[in-house]
């Protein structure tokens, strides 16, 4: 879907569920081990446990995607991760911005639609301007229907933002974790049906 910055990817490693959630801690700064300086660049800010994560990324040299959450799935030695990536921590943040700017301009429209604006009778309109106006244009043009179309823009840009700067930034993300973990990027039809 365009607009929707928000992705799932399957990653397959050799490495043990102990040593994905250990190479990622080494990575990390942990908030439910109060933040505990380790030694090394860290990339991430959040939580890694040996079953999932959910991280935010805190790194001013690498573009990766904002928000990471995964689960670690399989036994022993063939292990899967599941990976979402996504520019909002929440989906529910992207589909209430989504939502607002549908009702914005729902409401807009339904605004615009309406007698002139600012007129006890909309024979003062015609008479100040004419029959030939249209009173659907001027109506976008009062202070009212201006603020309505600037939060529309407002809100509009930052999803496209948040939009491209995900798509920029999955390939750097996903090369990331395959660097980390020796894995590669899989269809989810090749994890088995078992773990999902």
């Amino acid at each position: 879907m365009f607009g929707y910055p928000f992705s799932i990817h399957y990653l397959k490693t050799a490495v043990s569920r102990n040593m994905i959630a250990e190479r990622l801690t080494n990575k990390t700064y942990l908030s439910d081990l109060d933040y505990k300086k380790t030694p090394g660049e860290k990339y991430f800010y959040g939580e890694v446990s040996n079953f999932d994560f959910s991280l935010e990324s805190i790194s001013k040299n690498q573009q990766l995607s904002n928000f990471a959450e995964g689960r670690i799935l399989g036994a022993e030695n063939d292990m899967y991760v599941e990976l979402k990536l996504g520019s909002f921590q929440h989906q529910r943040l992207f589909f209430l911005l989504f939502s607002l700017f549908v009702v914005l301009f729902g409401f807009n429209i339904y605004y615009a639609a309406q007698e002139p604006q600012g007129f006890q009778y909309p024979e003062q309109f015609y008479q100040m301007y004419g029959y030939d106006t249209n009173i659907f244009l001027y109506n976008l043009t009062t202070p009212i229907s201006l603020v309505l179309i600037a939060l529309q823009l407002i809100i509009g840009v930052s999803i496209f933002i948040k939009y491209k700067n995900h798509k920029k930034s999955i390939p750097k993300t996903i090369s990331w974790f395959n660097d980390l973990w020796n894995a590669t990027e899989i269809d989810k039809s090749q994890v088995p049906s078992v773990l999902l």
